[in-house]
């Protein structure tokens, strides 16, 4: 079923987990998971890996995640999105079920190519100050906690789009924000 999908040879039993070996911290770990796509991806750019019988395929083509992320059977993810968010993100596509499907509908609607070309001048804006602000501590040496700052940036600019913005959004935005910084 998977044979035409490329990816690299995985061995039995193990599948491709021989080749995480090596990897010591997450940023070897990030640099191999994405050094895959430019030796695998096709056209289509579909690529499988096996984590011992554990089958994962990685979509580079807009088209086919919009088909997953639509279906009503990719509602429940599968438990290493849970491993996810230890490593990294738990946004919003890391929800799952009932949480998923009451945010996706009112998201493709927000995220459609059109609406978000007609919002490239206010993030063009708010992407210029933020930089003038962060260029006030470049080359100081001095460490600086960017999270509150990207998240104000975040919500200056939904709330800079439009007022007529669905407030169901804005609000779960926020909320995942928050779950966020909490972190």
């Amino acid at each position: 079923m998977t044979s035409n999908i490329p990816g690299p040879k995985p061995w039995p039993i193990l599948g491709n987990t021989l080749s995480f070996s090596y990897v010591q911290n997450l940023e070897e770990l990030l640099a191999l998971f994405l050094s895959l796509p430019k030796k695998y991806f096709n056209s289509d750019k579909i690529l499988k890996i096996w984590m011992g019988p554990k089958l994962i395929i990685a979509l580079g083509n807009p088209k086919h995640i919009a088909t997953v992320l639509s279906c009503k059977q990719a509602l429940d993810k599968d438990p290493v999105y849970d491993y996810i968010g230890i490593v990294g993100n738990r946004g919003v596509f890391f929800q799952n079920g009932a949480k998923w499907q009451e945010l996706r509908k009112p998201l493709i609607k927000s995220l459609n190519k059109n609406r978000i070309e007609s919002y490239l001048d206010i993030f063009h804006e708010k992407s210029f100050l933020l930089c003038k602000q962060w260029s006030k501590f470049a080359g100081n040496g001095e460490y600086v906690n960017l999270r509150h700052q990207i998240t104000n940036y975040s919500i200056d600019t939904i709330a800079g789009e439009s007022p007529k913005l669905n407030k169901f959004i804005i609000n779960h935005i926020l909320e995942f924000m928050t779950l966020k910084l909490e972190n």
